[in-house]
């Protein structure tokens, strides 16, 4: 590691972090999951805990929230600790795009939760929510397809707790924030200096690019859950599938221009503290005690038994979530540091019309 003046010259975002990083948050997750999946518990004697004698718990899914808007308090108070020092307004400019961008992807996540929520989740403890109801639509009837979502009057219902629409806009800014806490602060010796940041962002060509082996492992697992779904029951894996386009894919076809600007430290902290919290809230606490759960029409069919069934396919949205939270983020910050408009920056330039020769001009 060579000095340069007084500044250590370190290899920020090499692509080869990145790899390193993701390799070893899939192995260590993907290896969690299959050990604990190969416990077997007679159903008989693991009754949900919400239905035992003298469980009196209520709003158990409201105050879980917690678990968002405590960090998300704490995320605010270091803004504004912060904003103090920011003389030059960058941290506030990159703040700002991203609390816009965050309640955007949030927005996005309530659209799919509205559609797709009475289809593929369950929200079996009335008692764990105030009882204030989103409309979800209904599955059911003359509205069990998709070509009938413009209904708005008569295929939506109240069936969504309104503690799951914080979930989503909530997640979406913590994990972002949690991340642009990092790189921007904790972990900041390992982000790209502004001026070279500014430096790459305005020279990129354009996000949106196909990185032909990101792409096939996509595809890959899709394609085996799909069929795995298809040899279990003869069904679709509709969670796995929105799960794959939703999430995945933008972050697929992101990879290629962004992955240099990402701070693989920061990330790692992020995806590490993104499964630590999920087996808590959703394995030992969500699932067991009836806070919300998965319906099996719409999942591969491979449960984890000692996390209260939960499908294998929502461990796998533990990682993706995170990483598409930050890969967004990046594109975020890359928007506001290149100064460009979202059109140029995604798709590129149009290319400049050369002038005609003076003898060939009329």
């Amino acid at each position: 590691m060579a000095l340069t003046g007084k500044r250590l010259k370190l290899p920020f975002s090499d692509a080869a972090d990145w790899q390193k990083v993701l390799m070893f948050i899939l192995a260590w997750g993907g290896a969690l999951t299959f050990a604990v999946s190969r416990i077997s518990i007679p159903s008989e004697h693991k009754p949900p805990l919400w239905t035992l004698d003298g469980y009196g718990l209520k709003y158990g899914y409201t105050f879980s929230l917690s678990l968002i808007v405590v960090p998300l308090l704490s995320l605010v108070w270091w803004y504004l600790v912060m904003r103090k020092t920011d003389t030059e307004g960058k941290l506030r400019r990159l703040v700002r795009a991203s609390i816009v961008q965050s309640a955007f992807a949030g927005f996005l996540f309530v659209i799919f939760d509205a559609l797709f929520a009475t289809k593929l989740f369950a929200f079996p403890d009335p008692n764990a929510t105030v009882g204030l109801m989103f409309w979800g639509y209904t599955w059911s009837g003359d509205c069990s397809t998709v070509w009938t979502f413009h209904r708005l009057f008569s295929c939506y219902e109240r069936t969504i707790p309104i503690e799951e629409i914080i979930f989503y806009v909530g997640g979406a800014a913590i994990l972002r924030g949690t991340y642009l806490w990092a790189s921007e602060d904790f972990i900041k010796l390992y982000s790209k200096p502004d001026a070279e940041y500014a430096a790459a962002a305005k020279s990129v060509t354009r996000l949106l690019q196909v990185h032909v082996k990101v792409l096939v492992v996509l595809l890959a697992i899709l394609g085996l859950g799909i069929y795995l779904k298809h040899r279990l029951d003869g069904g679709f894996a509709t969670y796995l599938v929105l799960q794959a386009v939703i999430i995945s894919l933008p972050a697929a076809l992101l990879y290629k221009a962004v992955r240099d600007f990402v701070n693989t430290r920061a990330l790692l902290m992020v995806l590490v503290l993104q499964a630590f919290v999920s087996v808590i809230w959703e394995a030992t606490a969500a699932l067991p005690y009836g806070w919300w759960n998965y319906k099996p029409e719409g999942m591969i069919g491979i449960p984890v038994p000692p996390w209260s069934n939960l499908p294998i396919e929502a461990s796998l949205f533990w990682v993706s979530v995170g990483w598409s939270a930050i890969f967004l983020q990046e594109v975020t910050k890359i928007k506001v540091r290149s100064e460009r408009g979202w059109l140029d920056l995604l798709v590129g330039r149009k290319p400049a019309v050369a002038p005609l020769p003076a003898s060939e001009a009329v």
